[in-house]
């Protein structure tokens, strides 16, 4: 008569299944956090760039020099404080732009009487003579430190000479 019940090989199968299986499950939602609070991250730039944006619109073509963007809070590289001088950034303008500049943001959210501080990098570069005396062209990067990786979104836009 056979008796009831598993073998021991048939509860260590049963046990390593049910492992990889919680090891899997812990794995997606680790996985599923960091996601999260990379577009997270990714919001906070994009709604600040957006502003930005603006900011730079407003000033019109002719308003766009390095004189009025330092108004603004744009500075060079070297005014830059350390926080917002994340390595790997290119510090140099590069064809076809005429000028770049700098400027640290640092955003404060608040959550369960927590404040945690996101710091980002927006350079702006600046071709002056997009096309012919009539528009600006200006790319926008923001910079941010993500996992101890440098990540970054480019934007670019145009603002047009008004007659």
């Amino acid at each position: 008569m056979k008796k009831q019940g598993l073998t021991l090989i048939e509860v260590l199968i049963a046990m390593t299944i049910l492992s990889i299986s919680i090891i899997g499950v812990v794995s997606i939602v680790i996985n599923s956090v960091k996601i999260n609070d990379m577009a997270s991250r990714q919001l906070i730039v994009k709604e600040r760039a957006g502003a930005e944006i603006e900011r730079i619109k407003v000033m019109g073509y002719f308003g766009i020099t390095p004189d009025n963007m330092a108004n603004i809070g744009y500075v060079t590289w070297d005014n830059l404080g350390g926080t917002y001088q994340l390595p790997g950034i290119p510090q140099d303008f590069g064809a076809p732009y005429n000028w770049c500049l700098f400027r640290g943001i640092d955003v404060a959210k608040t959550i369960d009487g927590q404040t945690k501080h996101y710091y980002y990098t927006l350079k702006i570069s600046v071709e002056e003579d997009f096309v012919e005396s009539f528009a600006r062209r200006i790319k926008m990067d923001a910079y941010w430190i993500f996992e101890n990786k440098l990540k970054n979104i480019e934007i670019i836009f145009v603002v047009g000479h008004r007659r």
